[in-house]
């Protein structure tokens, strides 16, 4: 066999031999296979689990910007309702000024009769409306601080109960909203770790072919190589 025919069988056995050691080295190609589609599966969750914190945050922003609305209601009745006891006490000072007068220049005992006679703060002010026409106004005024007092006070316990409820609601949402960024970040670490273990598996494929590419052609050299000439010992020389 000439020198180049040989090289051609030589070429044509590493080809064939290199063909046999990636057919060995990717005989099992679903070990990447799975993992990529664990991979494409924990990616859909997560796709899933971030749509799902997006509206979580969405109404725990939305419960935390009516609980500050409440809040700021909170504090305007708490100015209307220290105006109305401002109001309160200028009324009350202003019909206890009156009757005074009105006891003082006329020395009418009906009027300390009102005072004295009175069940109640109401039953003065309607005594008072009774009998003594100039206190009327007055006695109005305060009846109507009272009221509007009154009304303030109910719309204060309606505040701070609706308060006390919002606040419910915001420390739910962030409990919610708190689980759902847990659950996107073990996810997320799961895909990390899929990952990476594709890389190593590939890493490790790649290093198995190369080692059996090596062997292969170790033994093709060993094969193919010429076999050895030379003199053996028993041999006997022409001069015998």
């Amino acid at each position: 066999m000439t020198v180049s025919r040989r090289r051609q069988a030589q070429a044509l056995v590493v080809c064939i031999a290199a063909l046999g050691v990636a057919a060995s080295a990717n005989a099992d190609p679903g070990s990447v296979a799975a993992k990529k589609a664990q991979a494409q599966q924990v990616l859909g969750q997560i796709q899933q689990i971030d749509r799902s914190l997006g509206g979580a945050v969405e109404a725990y922003n939305l419960a935390n910007v009516r609980l500050h609305r409440i809040e700021g209601d909170l504090r305007e009745n708490r100015k209307q309702l220290t105006l109305a006891r401002s109001n309160l006490k200028v009324a009350q000072k202003s019909l206890a000024a009156r009757l005074v007068i009105a006891y003082t220049t006329t020395q009418d005992n009906s009027t300390l009769a009102v005072l004295l006679g009175s069940s109640s703060f109401e039953d003065m002010l309607n005594r008072v409306e009774a009998v003594n026409s100039t206190s009327n106004q007055d006695a109005s005024i305060v009846r109507q601080v009272i009221s509007f007092k009154a009304a303030i006070q109910q719309h204060r316990t309606e505040l701070q109960n609706a308060h006390a409820e919002q606040q419910r609601v915001v420390a739910e949402k962030a409990a919610q909203r708190r689980r759902i960024e847990s659950q996107l970040a073990t996810r997320k670490q799961l895909l990390s770790s899929i990952r990476g273990e594709i890389v190593r598996i590939k890493a490790a494929e790649a290093a198995q072919q190369r080692q059996l590419e090596v062997a292969a052609q170790s033994r093709l050299a060993d094969e193919t190589a010429p076999p050895a000439t030379g003199i053996g010992v028993g041999a006997s020389t022409p001069e015998g």
